[in-house]
């Protein structure tokens, strides 16, 4: 996605920001980065209806699996940490709090983002894939903020278990209001703290998530699938000469760059790697009483920069 948008702006440099932008969307678009509409009317029953305690939305298909009032936030965390690579979570926490000789409720829904800093094993994904989905992050982040009417509540980005604690969690709920830090809690914080820990000592009540049906409506008739045509009949697509300019619609334009880029970066990935690390060997021999892994991070960061910029540079026809 980097050598992509790269690109974009090497293709296209009188194009304006605001152009710019629109490009670099339209590419994260044709990435699969849009939003299902069953998971959008998910995410709005959450927000404004407390229809669900959590959500879980998978990316990249960006698919939500439910869970009931009968969850709590140990069932939640489980759950996300579970998470088949980088996933977005809804929670919506809720909870009693002191006020005079009694308790009154008080609410607030959550949003968190799961991405560690190694992809499960399990599940056979690439570091290359796993990065490159938390790289796109952003834009997830973002579409989903818009269709919950621009949500401006927490975000939390967790990494590891203990970002989901509630030592972790609490301080950063309320815009920080109740407090920095554990020990500083005031009385809504210290309630809560306490809450979410009984529910993690409890445990994970186990009772499976609701899956969003993927069923069609019965009176909602469905189009035939139009078949596949055989691999061999496609052809293939047409490389427009160097130093032209491309002609045809915008969407056939980006198209035409996505695969570009994309061939490029394949066959200059081994490439980049063998100069990273020639170059970071060749600085730290010539530095070797500086501090080493900083010496190395830097010019093999250059030699990778370099190697972009060439490889962009040969996609524009320079």
């Amino acid at each position: 996605m980097a050598l992509r948008i790269l690109a974009l702006l090497v293709v296209f440099p009188l194009v304006s920001s605001s152009r710019v932008n629109a490009h670099v969307k339209a590419v994260a678009n044709a990435e699969g980065l849009d939003i299902p509409q069953e998971t959008k009317d998910a995410l709005l029953g959450f927000l404004h209806k407390k229809q669900y305690r959590y959500l879980i939305i998978t990316i990249p298909d960006m698919k939500a699996q439910l869970a009931g009032e009968e969850k709590n936030y140990e069932d939640f965390r489980q759950h996300l940490m579970s998470c088949p690579g980088v996933c977005i979570g809804a929670y919506d926490f809720s909870w009693m709090i002191p006020r005079g000789h009694g308790t009154v409720p008080a609410s607030e829904p959550v949003l968190f983002t799961w991405a560690p800093d190694t992809p499960n094993p399990d599940l056979g994904l690439s570091m290359s894939k796993y990065m490159k989905l938390k790289m796109q992050m952003p834009f997830y982040k973002d579409s989903i903020k818009q269709c919950m009417d621009n949500f401006n509540g927490a975000f939390i980005q967790c990494n590891s278990e203990d970002e989901l604690s509630p030592d972790w969690v609490v301080p950063k709920l309320r815009g920080g209001r109740m407090g920095s830090r554990i020990a500083k809690l005031n009385p809504e914080g210290k309630a809560l703290y306490d809450q979410l820990t009984k529910e993690i000592a409890g445990g994970s009540d186990g009772v499976p998530s609701i899956p969003i049906p993927e069923e069609p409506k019965a009176d909602v008739p469905q189009p035939a699938k139009p078949a596949k045509p055989p691999a061999s009949s496609k052809p293939a697509p047409a490389k427009p000469p160097v130093g032209r300019p491309m002609s045809g619609s915008k969407e056939q334009i980006e198209n035409f760059i996505t695969q570009m880029v994309d061939r490029a970066f394949d066959e200059e990935k081994d490439q980049m790697i063998e100069t990273a690390k020639a170059a970071a060997k060749a600085a730290v021999e010539q530095r070797p009483s500086d501090d080493i892994d900083t010496i190395a991070k830097a010019a093999a960061r250059e030699a990778v920069q370099a190697v972009f910029k060439s490889t962009a540079e040969k996609l524009a026809g320079k």
